[in-house]
């Protein structure tokens, strides 16, 4: 059928346009609910629920994704997403703010090395005060002040992942949206699965270098370990070592110790190297983290979907008539990207498709 014909969606309920979303990591179900909310009839189709981490800090510059503009944009407008969810719905989003975050130095800030996106980080502070800050002060058990010159700080967000994904998944069920379970081989076979897609959303991550193909996918292995570490209510990064920590949301008095990026490396398994790494950077920063015997940490690694030359996000027509907007390859900016991501997904949609009669927005 020709473009002109899709114009009849906006003027018919009847019509609905049905959108088929692959995958279902955080991604994929951002732009299932933001599809859901504008009111297409919406499809997500995945193998299994998506592997995430177990918890994900809001930052900028965000992390190993390219390009850092759009990153930055998409970032933003789901920093106010998040906020907006934490103020509508509490912990039953697994939304945990104000989370202060702090960059310390062994030396001072140049100007050129100020966060680039400090005019809009909420609460942005800067200067040795800084570190005098109780929260700071208590996690590093008062060496802030003795190991560092600097700090940078703003006041940000952490994701309770796991409880985050249930929440996009009740949300989207609630507006008509259906899961359908099948392991994929290509993008063609969403078809059989899906027969009246009018557009298949793309968002399978890793997965995207075997479904497309797409061989410019590669995949950053990530690790960290996880400790009790009550003290712990802040996120901080050092910045000569790399060294981080989360608090972690979903067990009281946890935290989460990173962290690596191993680029090219498929095998997910934990390895004694990378935990050792970590805890060398990591207790200089945490010395209540020297004291907790290795085998009484909690390890977690997964892989992030790389991608040389950024981020694809872009409509793809085949030949066979199958209407693709592709959006994966995000590195480790997945996560704190997807609300953002999902809002340019369904303006794509309404401009090829046609308006849908909103439903009700959650």
């Amino acid at each position: 059928g020709s473009r002109s014909s899709s114009s009849s969606t906006s003027s018919s309920s009847a019509m609905v346009a049905t959108v088929a979303v692959v995958g279902s990591g955080v991604q994929g179900l951002y732009a299932a609910l933001r599809l859901a909310e504008a009111g297409f009839a919406v499809r997500v189709v995945a193998a299994a629920g998506g592997l995430s981490p177990p918890n994900a800090l809001w930052e900028l510059p965000v992390f190993r994704m390219e390009p850092q503009d759009a990153a930055a944009r998409w970032a933003r407008e789901s920093l106010d997403a998040f906020l907006g969810m934490h103020e509508r719905f509490g912990e039953e989003a697994g939304v945990v703010f104000p989370v202060p975050c702090y960059a310390v130095s062994r030396e001072r800030f140049a100007a050129a090395e100020l966060n680039p996106f400090r005019a809009v980080l909420p609460r942005f502070r800067h200067g040795p005060e800084v570190l005098r800050e109780a929260a700071l002060a208590r996690a590093t058990g008062g060496l802030a002040e003795r190991v560092y010159v600097d700090a940078q700080a703003f006041d940000s967000l952490v994701l309770d992942t796991r409880k985050h994904l249930m929440f996009l998944r009740r949300r989207i069920a609630a507006l008509g949206g259906k899961f359908i379970r099948a392991e994929l081989t290509s993008l063609e076979r969403v078809r059989d699965l899906v027969p009246d897609a009018a557009l298949v959303v793309n968002c399978s991550g890793i997965g995207a270098r075997e479904l497309v193909p797409d061989e410019a996918v590669f995949p950053i292995k990530g690790e960290v370990a996880h400790a009790d570490l009550p003290n712990v209510c802040c996120a901080i990064c050092d910045e000569q070592t790399g060294a981080n920590v989360i608090p972690m949301p979903v067990e009281d008095g946890m935290a989460e110790v990173g962290g690596t990026g191993e680029m090219g490396v498929w095998d997910r398994a934990p390895t004694e190297a990378a935990l050792s790494s970590i805890l060398e950077r990591a207790v200089p920063m945490l010395p209540d983290l020297g004291k907790i015997p290795r085998a009484d940490l909690d390890r977690w690694s997964g892989l992030r979907p790389g991608r040389h030359g950024g981020v694809r996000f872009e409509p793809e027509r085949r030949a066979s008539g199958l209407l693709i907007f592709h959006c994966y390859g995000h590195g480790g900016g997945g996560i704190i990207t997807a609300p953002g991501c999902a809002s340019d997904v369904v303006a794509f949609a309404i401009a090829e498709l046609g308006a849908a009669p909103p439903a009700a927005k959650l």
